[in-house]
């Protein structure tokens, strides 16, 4: 049916629920897709005059333009201090994700960011030592917006990590800033994956 569909040739489809409400919507869709892409030229320009700005008023050295290049960072896993008396571990566990789990419940906030399935806190209750598993880490290599998903190796050259995000007190992405350069939520571990597979199958 698909591919008569496809080819024009199949059933018309305007009594179709699906078809109806995209109808109803694409039109108001267009429009803010057309103002979404001006505001998304507004914020180039105004980032432009930003670079300029930051350029004209710091030592540090910028980024060369590496569009369309194969790019290499190095750094280390290690925490960092975002503000006094604040300290970031480098490393998170399966623990981690209990405890939040436990006091969202505790507080009455069963929201989907920190509630747990029940399988992985029947795994952790049968083999405690899962707790321990790492989930993520926060290193110190420089990354930019478009690096997600990329390898994390370490240095024998091993797949050992998946980069997903940036933390959030990086205040700009032209300078390298070592102190808010680490990952907010860090990497995805190979060894996490493996140690709940091992379980989970």
């Amino acid at each position: 049916m698909l591919a008569d569909i496809l080819a024009g040739t199949g059933p018309v489809l305007d009594d179709d629920c699906f078809v109806r409400a995209h109808m109803a919507i694409a039109e108001l869709a267009a429009v803010l897709e057309a103002e979404e892409e001006h505001l998304f030229s507004k914020r180039n320009t105004l980032l432009a005059v930003l670079q300029r700005l930051q350029e004209a008023n710091t030592s540090a050295p910028f980024y060369p333009d590496a569009n369309g290049t194969l790019r290499f960072s190095a750094g280390h896993v290690e925490g960092y201090q975002p503000a006094d008396a604040v300290t970031y571990a480098p490393v998170t566990t399966v623990g981690g994700i209990l405890d939040k789990h436990a006091e969202a419940m505790m507080l009455g906030q069963d929201t989907e960011e920190f509630t747990c399935p029940e399988r992985l806190l029947a795994m952790t209750t049968a083999d405690p030592t899962l707790l321990t598993t790492p989930v993520n880490l926060l290193y110190s290599t420089d990354t930019v917006g478009g690096n997600s998903g990329s390898p994390v190796l370490d240095a024998n050259g091993r797949f050992v990590a998946i980069n997903f995000d940036r933390q959030r007190q990086v205040l700009t992405p032209y300078v390298f800033q070592r102190n808010f350069t680490h990952l907010r939520k860090g990497t995805q571990p190979l060894n996490c994956w493996k140690s709940l597979l091992n379980c989970w199958v």
